[in-house]
């Protein structure tokens, strides 16, 4: 999968966005091909892959990912980040919550929740053992910033932030625009979950991209109508 609106880079330009020496990146490129894909370094995936080098590449500790919930999903979450590259892995266990329901049961209350990597940790909600699906919410985790006043907000506040920004779109004429821009990150999660999983990982062509689109419309169409209570 490519986006043209995402530019090439020879390897000096990726070196140099890396913060690494032009042999260091050929090698790093060697043992880790998937740096080379303009996914890698969508959004804020190049800032990651560069904090984890400058930090010595540490490894992940994957038995302290923090999942919880059905364990037919555990099982393939663990599965999918047993083959995920050490900077996304070592990310991933630093910074999630992996919340696990829709196999086993439809829902479950835990004994107790384990030790969260920090308090401002993201969380993946998982409902398939899908392990394209499940590295497809890893490829978020790892290219989208989350905003650090964002992770004080009630998910009830959450909604009406993204339904402000849905609204602003329809108000300006921009609606084009945004469903682009969701696409563009839905490829770029999928892309990311292709290179990492070894096999063709699409959820953005076809009738699943026509779902993805219709959703989105209808949710920017239901943010612009006024609200009844005015």
């Amino acid at each position: 999968m490519t986006d043209e609106r995402i530019p090439y880079l020879t390897v000096g330009e990726r070196a140099e966005l890396h913060g690494i020496t032009f042999s260091e990146e050929l090698e790093l490129e060697r043992t880790q091909p998937w740096v080379r894909h303009w996914s890698a370094r969508f959004a804020a995936g190049a800032e990651r892959l560069r904090t984890w080098l400058a930090g010595g590449r540490p490894a992940a500790d994957r038995a302290a990912l923090c999942v919880v919930g059905d364990r037919t999903i555990v099982d393939a979450v663990r599965a999918v980040v047993a083959k995920l590259p050490e900077p996304v892995a070592h990310f991933v266990v630093g910074n999630a919550v992996i919340f696990c329901a829709g196999v086993d049961s439809i829902a479950w209350t835990g004994q107790s929740m384990p030790v969260l990597p920090h308090e401002a940790a993201r969380p993946i909600v998982i409902t398939t053992t899908d392990h394209g699906a499940c590295a497809h919410e890893v490829g978020h985790l790892w290219q989208l910033r989350g905003l650090p006043a964002n992770a004080r907000l009630t998910a009830e506040k959450l909604a009406r932030l993204e339904d402000a920004g849905r609204a602003i779109a329809a108000e300006e004429g921009k609606v084009d625009e945004k469903l682009d821009q969701m696409m563009l990150i839905e490829r770029a999660a999928d892309a990311a979950a292709s290179a990492w999983l070894g096999y063709r990982v699409d959820s953005t062509s076809g009738l699943l991209g026509e779902a993805r689109r219709r959703r989105e419309l209808i949710a920017i169409q239901r943010a612009a109508e006024p609200d009844e209570e005015e």
